[in-house]
């Protein structure tokens, strides 16, 4: 992969992480900010794309631009909607251990 193209990955995963951190802060609540756990997903799905890479090249499947350049950005988004949806569904939570029913009515109100 040329410096251009990692560069490009790179930039586009820190943006990501800067986009989602400040989608999720709350200003006027900072234990319900939920910055890190935004920031951090971003970071575990770049480490998974980079795993994902890692574990087909000591597979010996040869690597071409579609592997390099177009499947992180594919991991990127895949996983930042999965970890949105999450972190929204966490925010709808009451502490009553009712994760299932505000699981349902946050994907209801997410699809429509």
């Amino acid at each position: 992969m040329h410096s251009s193209g990692k560069r490009n990955i790179i930039l586009s995963f820190s943006l990501q992480a800067v986009y989602i951190g400040a989608v999720v802060f709350r200003r006027g609540d900072s234990v319900r900010s939920q910055t890190g756990a935004g920031v951090a997903g971003v970071f575990l799905v770049a480490l998974t794309a980079a795993a994902g890479l890692g574990f087909c090249a000591l597979l010996g499947i040869a690597f071409n631009a579609a592997t390099t350049q177009i499947i992180p950005f594919l991991a990127l988004a895949l996983g930042v909607n999965g970890m949105l949806f999450l972190l929204h569904t966490y925010s709808e939570t009451n502490c009553d251990g009712k994760l299932e029913v505000s699981y349902i009515q946050s994907y209801d109100s997410l699809s429509d």
